[in-house]
């Protein structure tokens, strides 16, 4: 596991296909592909917050470099149907429930928005079979009072043997070298955790699979409001509480119409857990 406490990844997409970076040594080149896993999550993995809904992991997962510059174009194409200036992040609570920027705009419009953002991705999906979601979301058990490192390990540990699952699943259509989990950034000893929790997943899974995996995951964290495919994964997250809480709508933001079309077209992995 190469680790990145001091380390910013920075991709030039769109010119290059060099991923570089900012550490002294690190030059990656994308010769050899890699397979983008971007995290995000929704709610907290802590007693009182797990007592309100689940805890929900989302990883966004894109092959190589082109395929984020790909996804990115396909985001920035509706943002400028629906007039939705380019430096608004797409959070998914914030525009299901309209606050910030998005309570100037129709509750109608911010609906339309979601279901043409994940119609345009699916169409891509079916083409050209990425982007795919992986999603985990932990629950309560009734009357118990989980603590917070408990619940995240569960999560990242159920999460990842999914995504690296998966992965190996495609490898023979995508000959990827690297697996790059980027997540976003809580700037908290939180990160810290979840890297061990990473590396411990990754020994344990990287025999039954017979790829070395150790040396081929590189766990990077990025503020969200800087990758695209991020905000992706924290929509889908807030979206995927819901469907956990049984809930089709919030006011008249119809949820269950833009949660069956991601169920349908791009999940490639869901699983909920109790946790004691």
């Amino acid at each position: 596991m190469i680790s990145s406490d001091n380390l910013t990844i920075r991709c030039s997409l769109a010119t290059s296909n060099v991923a570089r970076c900012t550490n002294k040594n690190l030059l990656l080149l994308t010769v050899t592909i890699f397979m983008f896993v971007f995290i995000d999550e929704s709610g907290q993995p802590d007693r009182e917050n797990i007592k309100r809904g689940p805890y929900v992991l989302a990883a966004c997962i894109v092959p190589r470099d082109v395929g984020v510059n790909y996804i990115e174009n396909i985001v920035n194409q509706v943002r400028q149907q629906y007039n939705i200036p380019p430096d608004v992040e797409l959070k998914g609570r914030e525009i299901i429930n309209r606050r910030e920027f998005w309570g100037k705009i129709e509750i109608k419009v911010c609906e339309n928005f979601l279901k043409s953002l994940f119609h345009e991705l699916s169409v891509h999906g079916r083409r050209y079979g990425y982007p795919k979601f992986i999603v985990v979301a932990i629950k309560r058990k009734w009357g118990s009072s989980p603590r917070k490192m408990k619940i995240l390990k569960i999560g990242y540990e159920a999460l990842m043997e999914r995504v690296i699952s998966f992965i190996h699943s495609i490898s023979w259509m995508y000959k990827f070298r690297y697996i790059i989990c980027i997540i976003d950034s809580t700037g908290t000893s939180q990160e810290s955790n979840i890297k061990s929790i990473i590396e411990d997943v990754v020994l344990r899974v990287q025999s039954r699979y017979n790829i070395p995996f150790k040396d081929r995951i590189l766990v990077f964290f990025r503020d969200s409001k800087k990758e695209i495919c991020i905000q992706l994964s924290d929509i889908v997250a807030y979206l995927a509480r819901y469907y956990v809480l049984g809930i089709a709508k919030k006011d008249d933001f119809n949820i269950e119409i833009i949660w069956n079309k991601i169920w349908n077209n791009l999940l490639a992995g869901f699983k909920d857990f109790e946790v004691s």
